[in-house]
């Protein structure tokens, strides 16, 4: 019984010496600042004239303001009710500038709360703007491919014509970025198959078999070989490009193990003893006569 009461004592003290703490911490809280879903952002012929010319550098500003304002966003769980309108404004100043565009596509597709149809074609817009001001920025390809399939088409049904189109579309948009050496080595195939989802089954056999110089794992080698045998209605193994292609493997395996396909596709295989001319295992050019 005495510790027991001896307990209660020390448990009264503590509440009463911590009610002036509590009472501290409450007033510092509804004095804290709230994050809201406002913000400050010129028009772009505004944004033009206050740069003095300095668009690029402008640009920067802004799109840094953005990324405060997105994970703001984030964090409140807000809608980010200005994020296309930051997005416009960056590009605005800089045409040119990738990030603008990438920066736009994210903020408008990847938020905490719902997210609208409109603002996921906002960001298709976004992406197609940025690959045309920037054609050979693969990240802008593949990121343009990526939200077509995967974030646009399916707020359609699968069964509608709007689907089939933006699953087909990006689909050849990030075979295109993939085969032009971006991205990581399933993308092929995860390509291929939105082609296929999307209606275009011949696109999607040639992005396979062209597919097949870029890959080394022997796992994901044989699922595009059964994919191509399925595409193609032949036994697995038939198609001569697999063919080839496990022949050139073979010999990377046990000449160059190190190096990656696409280059041993250049390189070729090693010649160890040059015999009369020419490469030992390789017909010798002879002389014109």
């Amino acid at each position: 019984m005495r510790d027991l009461g001896l307990g209660l004592a020390v448990a009264a003290v503590a509440a009463l010496a911590s009610r002036p703490l509590a009472a501290d911490l409450n007033r510092r809280y509804e004095t804290a600042p709230t994050v809201v879903d406002e913000a400050r952002i010129p028009r772009p012929a505004v944004a033009q004239a206050l740069s003095l010319g300095h668009t690029e550098w402008a640009a920067d500003v802004l799109w840094i303001n953005a990324q405060i304002y997105y994970g703001e966003g984030l964090l409140g769980r807000l809608p980010g009710r200005f994020s296309r309108v930051y997005g416009e404004a960056i590009v605005g100043l800089d045409p040119t500038f990738a990030q603008g565009y990438l920066w736009g596509a994210l903020a408008l597709t990847m938020r905490a709360t719902e997210v609208p149809v409109d603002d996921i074609a906002a960001a298709v817009d976004f992406l197609r703007r940025g690959h045309r001001a920037r054609p050979t920025d693969l990240e802008l390809q593949g990121q343009l491919g990526y939200v077509l399939a995967y974030e646009y088409a399916p707020r359609f049904p699968r069964e509608s014509a709007a689907f089939r189109e933006h699953r087909g579309e990006g689909g050849a948009e990030l075979a295109s970025a993939f085969l032009a050496g971006w991205g990581p080595s399933w993308l092929g195939l995860s390509a291929a198959r939105a082609l296929v989802m999307g209606g275009r089954r011949a696109e999607a056999l040639g992005v396979l078999r062209a597919s097949l110089g870029r890959v080394e794992e022997p796992e994901l080698q044989a699922r595009i070989a059964a994919e191509i045998a399925e595409l193609s209605r032949t036994a697995p193994g038939d198609d001569p490009l697999v063919e080839v292609n496990r022949q050139i493997e073979r010999g990377r395996r046990e000449e160059y193990p190190y190096m990656p396909p696409t280059l041993y596709l250049f390189v070729g295989p090693r010649a160890d003893i040059i015999r009369g001319g020419g490469f030992e295992g390789r017909p010798s050019r002879q002389p014109r006569s």
